[in-house]
């Protein structure tokens, strides 16, 4: 350190004279202060005179609010209320925007239900067999020919406003080749007149067949009139053997009033 003192006031006349005048103010300081007499010390009775008696003033004006300070970390949740009443239905909403949608799958059927009760009897028809008329036996019906089937019990007498139905079946064998037909058929006649008939089919070949004669009516007459039925056979096969064998006919014919 007087190193530096040193270095710094060589050289320089005015900061030695001011380290001077610093050091002889200082030593004369303190012989002053040594030269002056004690103070005496006061006494108790002084010193409570000398006590400042301190009277409260009157309060200042309020100062102004502080800044506000942070908010606090948030408390924990408290305990759920009870729920309260529902409140009313609100309006219905505007129906949407998508259309009817596609139909779904069929379900399951249902269990069957149960047995409805019996419904009345009906009322008694008013149909009736007028005959029953049949073949006497096997007929052979040659080709290219009408060959007449014997019927016994084909006569009957119609009412004047009866509605009667003719039908039936008849059994054929055919023949085992049909050369150059057009159809072949057991036909019905009723006072002579092609009333109706059943196919003679041409196949199976060699085969016995039974055929239904289609139904035909006989409308009312207005007054009573008497009818017979009889059977022929049409075979419009064109060569030797190519025959037809009618068996087991059966004609009925049912009235309707």
């Amino acid at each position: 350190m007087s190193n530096y003192v040193g270095t710094r006031l060589r050289g320089n006349p005015i900061a030695v004279l001011s380290l001077v005048l610093v050091l002889a103010g200082s030593l004369y300081a303190t012989a002053a202060d040594g030269a002056k007499p004690p103070k005496p010390k006061p006494s108790a009775k002084t010193a409570k005179k000398a006590q400042t008696v301190k009277v409260a003033g009157p309060a200042g004006a309020r100062g102004a609010t502080g800044a506000r300070g942070a908010t606090g970390p948030a408390g924990s949740a408290g305990a759920v209320g009870p729920a309260g009443p529902a409140g009313p239905a609100g309006a219905k909403g505007p129906a949407g925007p998508g259309g009817t949608g596609p139909a779904g799958p069929a379900g399951p059927a249902g269990p069957t239900g149960v047995a409805g009760p019996a419904g009345p009897n009906g009322l008694d028809g008013n149909g009736a067999v007028q005959i029953r008329a049949t073949g006497s036996g096997p007929v052979v019906a040659p080709h290219g020919a009408s060959t007449s089937v014997p019927l016994s019990g084909g006569s009957w007498t119609q009412a004047a406003s009866d509605l009667d139905l003719v039908v039936g079946s008849v059994t054929l064998q055919t023949p085992a080749t049909c050369t150059g037909s057009f159809g072949n058929a057991l036909v019905i006649n009723v006072d002579g007149n092609a009333t109706t008939f059943a196919i003679a089919p041409a196949a199976p070949a060699s085969s016995t067949v039974t055929m239904p004669i289609a139904v035909a009516g006989i409308m009312e007459p207005g007054a009573s009139a008497s009818h017979s039925v009889s059977a022929s056979l049409a075979n419009s096969c064109t060569k030797a053997g190519e025959d037809y064998t009618v068996s087991n006919v059966k004609l009925d014919v049912v009235k309707f009033s």
